[in-house]
C-alpha cells in the first residue's frame, strides 16, 4: 500500500460507460492497486482528458489491505470495477456523470462544443444570456439540454489531449462583455467585434502548440 508521502502521479480513468473525457487525478497508489483500477499514465492517454472537473467524476473504490491499520481507496475506471469488485474492492462513492440541468429565472446553464465530441458546461445569467442573443449561434454557445449535459464537463481546470478551450471578449452599449468559452471550431472567426481570450497558460508542456 502506498503512503501518504509517496510521490503522486498524474494518471486518468473513463469515469462512466459513454464518457467522452478521461479524469485525470494525482494518486500515490501502487503499480499493482493502478492495474486492478485501470489507471492509465499521461503518457497512454488516448483522447481529451480533464483535470479538477466538477463533473465528470469516476466511482470510488475502497479496500482494507491485509496487515494494514487505513483502507486504501482511489478512483476506478468504468471497466475495471467487476475486477476490481473480484479482487476485493468496494464501491465506497460512485460515479458522477455531467451536471444537471436545473431551471433558474436568474441563470441558464449554456455549452460550447470544445472539440466534434466534447462540450464544456457553465452558467451564465440570463441578463448575460440575452445579452449576447444575437450573436449566440456565432459564438457556438447555447442553452444545453440534460441529455448534452450528461456527457459534458463543466469546472475542468486543466485540458489534455486537445487545445485549450478559451472564452471571448466584446463591447456593447453597456460596455465590456465576456463569455468563458466559444466553440472550439469558431476561434478564427468570431462576430464583428469579438476578440478570442488568452492567458498563454499551457497545461500540458509536452504538447506542441
Amino acid at each position: 500500500m502506498a503512503l501518504i508521502t509517496d510521490d503522486r502521479d498524474l494518471v486518468f480513468v473513463k469515469p462512466f460507460n459513454g464518457a467522452t473525457v478521461s479524469y485525470g487525478f494525482n494518486t500515490n497508489a501502487d503499480a499493482a492497486d493502478r492495474a486492478v483500477l485501470g489507471h492509465i499514465a499521461q503518457e497512454n492517454l488516448s483522447g481529451v482528458g480533464v483535470f479538477g472537473a466538477n463533473r465528470p467524476k469516476p466511482a470510488r473504490m475502497t479496500k482494507q489491505k491485509l496487515g494494514a491499520s487505513a483502507s486504501s481507496s482511489h478512483f476506478v475506471d468504468w471497466q475495471s470495477i467487476a475486477s476490481a469488485k473480484a479482487a476485493d474492492w468496494k464501491i465506497s462513492k460512485q460515479a458522477k456523470a455531467g451536471p444537471v440541468v436545473k431551471t433558474s429565472i436568474y441563470s441558464v446553464l449554456v455549452g460550447a462544443k470544445v472539440n466534434s465530441s466534447v462540450d464544456v458546461c457553465w452558467s451564465m445569467s440570463r441578463r448575460q444570456f440575452e445579452r449576447i442573443a444575437a450573436n449566440r449561434t456565432a459564438l457556438g454557445i447555447r442553452e444545453v439540454t440534460q441529455a448534452t449535459a450528461n456527457k459534458a464537463v463543466i469546472g475542468a481546470s486543466k485540458w489534455y489531449g486537445i487545445q485549450e478551450p478559451k472564452g471571448a471578449a466584446s463591447r456593447d452599449a453597456l460596455g465590456l462583455i465576456s463569455v468563458k468559452y466559444v466553440e472550439q471550431s469558431r476561434l478564427d472567426n468570431l462576430p464583428a467585434g469579438w476578440v478570442a481570450a488568452s492567458d498563454n497558460t499551457v497545461s500540458d508542456p509536452t504538447r506542441a502548440i
